[in-house]
C-alpha cells in the first residue's frame, strides 16, 4: 500500500514523570532516542508490532519524549454500534475523523476517499449531523473497503487497480460518470464526486482560495 493510504500514530504526550507510566505495558527501547530510529523506518510496521504485542494503549519514546500510544479499533472489526458511537463523539468533517487514529484504527487519507465515495457520503459533512440511514451505509462501506483492500493487495494489485475515486482527478465516476474533483490541503488531498456525495456542490479548495486573497 503506498503511504498515502497508511494512517499515522496517533501519540498523546505524557507528563514528565515517566514512573507515573509504567503500569502501562510498552517498551522505550535505547536511552535518549528510545524508537526514533524505528518508526522512521517503518512507521506502519512500529504500529502493527506494538498493537499486536500490548494492543490499543501502550507506552514508547521517540523524538525525546515518552508517550502513551492512543489507537482506536480496527475499521475491519467494527459493529454498527461503534460507528454511531463515535461519529455522535465529536462534531467533525467525515473525512478528518475517519482519519483520526484514536478513534478508528487503520484508515489513511485514500481509504478515507474510498470509504466516503462508497457510502456516498459528503467529506465535508458533520459527524453529528449523520442520520441512522446514512450511519449504516458508512459503516457497511468501512466494512466492505476494508476487505476489499485487503483482498487486492494480497493478490498484487497497484494503487491504480485498487483505488476508485482516490487519485483520479477527471476521470469518470464509475457510479454516475461525473468528472471526480478534488480540495487540496497541505498534508492530504480529498478526492470525491459531486454528483453522488456532495449533490452536484463542488468543495472550496482552501489552498487555491489563500492564493486568490
Amino acid at each position: 500500500m503506498s503511504m498515502q493510504g497508511v494512517a499515522s500514530p496517533a501519540f498523546s504526550f505524557t507528563p514528565p514523570k515517566r514512573n507515573s507510566l509504567t503500569h502501562i505495558p510498552g517498551d522505550e527501547g535505547w536511552p535518549v532516542i528510545g524508537k526514533t530510529l524505528n518508526v522512521l523506518a517503518d512507521p506502519k510496521g512500529f504500529i502493527e508490532r506494538n498493537a499486536a504485542r500490548y494492543g490499543h494503549v501502550y507506552r514508547t519514546h521517540m523524538f525525546g519524549e515518552t508517550s502513551v500510544s492512543l489507537l482506536g479499533p480496527e475499521a475491519n472489526e467494527l459493529a454498527l454500534e461503534d460507528v454511531a458511537r463515535i461519529l455522535a463523539s465529536d462534531s467533525r468533517r467525515l473525512h478528518s475523523l475517519l482519519r483520526d487514529q484514536r478513534l478508528i484504527s487503520g484508515i489513511g487519507r485514500a481509504w478515507a476517499n474510498e470509504i466516503l465515495w462508497v457510502a456516498q457520503l459528503s467529506p465535508y459533512a458533520l459527524s453529528t449531523q449523520v442520520d441512522e440511514a446514512e450511519c449504516m451505509r458508512l459503516h457497511d462501506a468501512i466494512r466492505s473497503e476494508m476487505e476489499r483492500g485487503l483482498e487486492l493487495r494480497l493478490a498484487g494489485a497497484n494503487d491504480e487497480k485498487t483505488y476508485r475515486v482516490h487519485n483520479k482527478l477527471d476521470r469518470p465516476c464509475e457510479r454516475c460518470g461525473t468528472p471526480i474533483a478534488r480540495v487540496d490541503f497541505e498534508e492530504h488531498t480529498i478526492f470525491y464526486c459531486p454528483q453522488c456525495q456532495t449533490e452536484g456542490r463542488v468543495l472550496k479548495d482552501r489552498r487555491l482560495s489563500r492564493l486568490l486573497k
